[in-house]
């Protein structure tokens, strides 16, 4: 009799309108799932750059097609991690400052990276590295005309590409340093050497030398090596010149 009574409570439970319409929904959703992680339709196949393409987007693109698997474990556009990729950017082209990655249903990928811009050459034992105005430095390179080199006596670690080797505002001082020099003509400009945290010497490819206060007005400074170079100091008297120091209120020289 009790195995007659279990029959039929399972055979009247099947007939129960609820438990189709659970089995049918859960069936519904499940198509859905899979549709949404493994239907070919929605699994990525393009992978586009945007802006101009170069060396370096054509980089980021292989990058982005070697490791997709990486990013979206089924392929599917829903699933890719574009916060994970724009960290695997950063880290991978240190020469990218800006990286930002958007989907377009059903298939692919818009990459857009803003590349950083040559500000400075930061000289480091024997290398030169390209150097933006944040002061990342983000590509090794070679000493070139016209590029502003410089030389942190106080800087003590080991440099990596990405690094910020220097700080944003007293590289601002140090450019404009440059751009002072360059303003006032008939001097060349070699190389800018930071002693401390407010001294810097800027050295001519003369030989001889202006010394600069960091922290000091920077553009009075560069006002007063003006008037110098016009009134007092000859082209004549710059062959046996050793140095300019602008560091006090008066301006001397040797």
């Amino acid at each position: 009799m009790k195995k007659v009574k279990a029959a039929k409570k399972k055979k009247f439970f099947l007939k129960k309108k609820i438990f189709w319409i659970f089995f049918l929904s859960m069936l519904v959703l499940a198509s859905g799932l899979y549709a949404f992680l493994f239907w070919e339709k929605f699994q990525i196949k393009e992978v586009r750059m945007m802006g101009e393409e170069n060396e370096l987007s054509s980089s980021v693109r292989s990058f982005v097609e070697e490791r997709m698997g990486e990013f979206s474990w089924t392929g599917s556009i829903f699933l890719f991690n574009g916060s994970l990729i724009e960290e695997g950017l950063g880290k991978e082209f240190p020469e990218i400052k800006k990286i930002s990655v958007e989907k377009t249903i059903p298939d692919t990928l818009n990459i857009f990276i803003e590349e950083r811009k040559e500000a400075a050459l930061w000289n480091f034992a024997s290398e030169f590295y390209s150097m933006d105005e944040e002061g990342i430095i983000f590509r090794i390179t070679e000493e070139v005309e016209n590029i502003p080199v410089i030389l942190d006596m106080e800087y003590t670690g080991l440099p990596c590409l990405g690094d910020k080797v220097i700080d944003e505002e007293k590289l601002a001082g140090v450019l404009s340093i440059s751009r002072g020099i360059e303003d006032i003509g008939r001097m060349e400009l070699e190389k800018m050497i930071i002693l401390n945290g407010k001294r810097l010497n800027a050295v001519m490819q003369e030989g001889w030398e202006v010394y600069f206060n960091l922290e000091e007005d920077l553009a009075w400074q560069i006002t007063k090596l003006k008037l110098l170079m016009q009134e007092e100091i000859s082209l004549e008297r710059r062959e046996t010149l050793e140095y300019i120091d602008l560091r006090f209120e008066k301006a001397f020289y040797k």
